[in-house]
């Protein structure tokens, strides 16, 4: 393999922190380290598409968790909502959260799965936003007023009750 300082990648600045060989290794150990500091006891990790799986199932090997890999509902092969296990605790691992959509498809499809049985997302993990000492810096809104409204996120400042913390998880070297 080549020297990383001589690999040359095409790609948005976010996910070559999931792709470069260098800077995949510090995004695993960030992830790992944010996860196992703020939700130790969390049983599964859930993730949807390239940018979520990237990481995601490498990190559910390293912490042993199980993984929970929704899938696109786009004619895949299996037709299946969700492959992997079924955890009563799970955080969401992605590259960030902007409009805080991927996340509310991800709850969606869990919530459909599972129909009335009891789960708790106890958190969102993003590889390309930076650690911010254990502080959110968004939140994923779960009151049905907002979400009737459109408004899957909010900010630390405007926090409603009930809502999922968004954490970000890139350490710096």
């Amino acid at each position: 393999m080549a020297d990383d300082n001589s690999i040359h990648f095409s790609s948005a600045n976010y996910i070559r922190r999931a792709i470069h060989p260098g800077e995949f290794k510090t995004t695993l150990r960030g992830l790992a380290r944010a996860i196992k500091t703020l939700t130790p006891d969390v049983e599964g990790i859930a993730f949807r598409g390239a940018s979520g799986s990237l990481v995601a199932m490498p990190l559910c090997v390293l912490l042993k968790k199980m993984p929970m890999m929704i899938r696109k509902q786009d004619g895949n092969h299996s037709g299946s909502i969700m492959e992997g296990g079924h955890c009563s605790n799970f955080v969401i691992v992605d590259d960030l959260v902007d409009t805080g959509s991927t996340v509310r498809v991800i709850l969606d499809s869990i919530a459909q799965i599972y129909g009335g049985h009891y789960y708790e997302c106890k958190g969102v993990f993003c590889y390309a936003c930076d650690f911010q000492n254990g502080r959110p810096y968004k939140y994923i809104n779960t009151d049905t007023e907002n979400l009737k409204q459109g408004n899957y996120t909010s900010y630390p400042n405007d926090r409603a009750e009930g809502s999922i913390p968004v954490y970000g998880a890139h350490f710096s070297k």
